[in-house]
């Protein structure tokens, strides 16, 4: 019976090691102007990694492109499966989703991404997220939220006034004109995206990291598998001979 109870074990660790983590739902913290994901119709306010001192929040998360479906995640690392969309060869088939919120205006900070090939470190590279520079970013303002700079809210324009906005969001994609020379969609690399919030005046600088990696071919969870049952395997042949 003990010899049974350790077969269904290592059947279990094996069913395990094979299965993907969950995530974690994240909601946003409406006190510091967060109301949730407005950055496209479709996208569920859920699966960000996110990080705040209590005046700014940040959001990263990735997720399968044109797609509600959250990427799996154990906490900060993001499983992708590597490949491009059918219409982009350049274009991976999971993007990156960034949401900074802050309980004054947007211009209390400057705002910056870094993205890391950390399988080729040399491919690395740095932008400003904020509308001023992605000119498609959704808005959050006292008056509500628009979906880029160049459409409305009701009766309001929806143009960017960092000394009143409090909030902004958007979805990229590491194949994009600009963004990672060099990027290769089909490559299982691992990559590392920073969002970092440096205060204007006094105060730390706020961070907030994601890692992406591969997920793992099947052969691998094979061969996973291949080792739990060796073991398990020599465990019941010392234990005859004992």
């Amino acid at each position: 019976m003990k010899t049974m109870f350790k077969v269904l074990s290592f059947a279990a660790i094996l069913a395990v090691a094979a299965a993907p983590a969950a995530h974690a739902t994240e909601t946003f913290n409406s006190a510091l102007g967060g109301p949730g994901v407005y950055y496209g119709s479709g996208n569920p306010n859920c699966c960000f990694a996110v990080n705040t001192d209590g005046t700014v929040e940040l959001g990263l998360k990735a997720k399968v492109r044109n797609g509600a479906i959250p990427i799996t995640s154990s906490g900060t690392d993001y499983s992708v499966k590597p490949g491009h969309t059918s219409a982009h060869p350049t274009w991976a088939l999971w993007n990156f989703d960034f949401s900074v919120n802050t309980v004054g205006a947007l211009d209390a900070y400057t705002y910056l991404i870094t993205i890391t090939d950390d399988t080729h470190p040399s491919l690395t590279h740095t932008f400003n997220p904020d509308p001023s520079n992605l000119t498609d970013d959704a808005i959050a303002s006292s008056s509500g939220t628009c979906n880029g700079p160049t459409k409305t809210i009701p009766a309001v324009p929806c143009a960017y006034d960092p000394a009143t906005d409090h909030g902004f969001q958007n979805s990229e994609n590491l194949g994009f004109s600009g963004y990672l020379t060099g990027f290769n969609p089909n490559v299982a690399d691992e990559y590392t995206i920073t969002l970092t919030a440096t205060p204007t005046g006094v105060g730390s600088a706020v961070t907030d990291t994601i890692n992406v990696v591969p997920t793992p071919e099947p052969s691998s969870l094979i061969f996973l598998g291949t080792g739990l049952l060796g073991g398990l395997g020599t465990m019941i042949r010392r234990r005859r001979i004992a």
